[in-house]
C-alpha cells in the first residue's frame, strides 16, 4: 500500500507542478486546485491509498524528501503569494484540509451535488486569500467532476 501511496504522491505533485507552470500570475492557486480535484476524482483508488490508508506517510508535519513532501511543496509554492503575512506552511496545511475535505465528502456523497462547482470556484478564488485579494484570474481551468 505504501508503494502505491508514494507513487500517487509523486504524481499527484508531477500534475501540480505542471499546472503551476501553466499558470501566470496570481494564478497558481486555482490551477493547483483544479489539478488537485482532478487527480483525486480520476484515481479514487489511488488517493485512498495516499492519504486514508498510509498514516505513517506524513504531509506538512514532517517536510522531509520524497514524494509526499514534493505534493506539499507544490501547494505551498501556490500559497505562498497569497500568505500575506501569514505562516506559508499553515496556510499550505488548511489549503490541503479544505480540498482533501471536500474530496471525501463529495466522494462519500455528503455534500449537496448541485453546489459542486459553486464549492470548487470559491476554494479557488475567495477562501484563503489575502486580505481584499482574489487568487482568480478568471480564465482558470475547471476541475473535472466526480464519477
Amino acid at each position: 500500500m505504501s508503494a502505491v501511496a508514494v507513487r500517487g504522491f509523486a504524481d499527484l505533485a508531477a500534475a501540480l507542478a505542471a499546472a503551476r507552470a501553466a499558470a501566470t500570475g496570481r494564478a497558481d492557486w486555482p490551477a493547483v486546485v483544479a489539478a488537485y480535484l482532478d487527480f483525486a476524482y480520476a484515481s479514487p483508488e489511488v488517493y485512498d491509498a495516499m492519504l486514508a490508508h498510509t498514516a505513517d506517510l506524513t504531509l506538512g508535519r514532517d517536510r522531509g524528501p520524497g514524494a509526499p513532501g514534493a505534493a506539499f511543496a507544490e501547494l505551498r509554492a501556490a500559497r505562498a503569494p497569497l500568505a500575506a503575512g501569514r505562516d506559508p506552511d499553515t496556510l499550505a496545511e488548511l489549503g490541503w484540509a479544505l480540498l482533501h475535505g471536500t474530496v471525501m465528502l463529495t466522494r462519500g456523497g455528503r455534500l449537496r451535488p448541485d453546489k459542486q462547482e459553486q464549492r470548487e470556484d470559491m476554494i479557488m478564488s475567495g477562501l484563503l486569500t489575502g486580505p481584499g485579494a482574489t487568487a482568480s484570474t478568471g480564465d482558470e481551468p475547471t476541475p473535472g467532476k466526480p464519477g
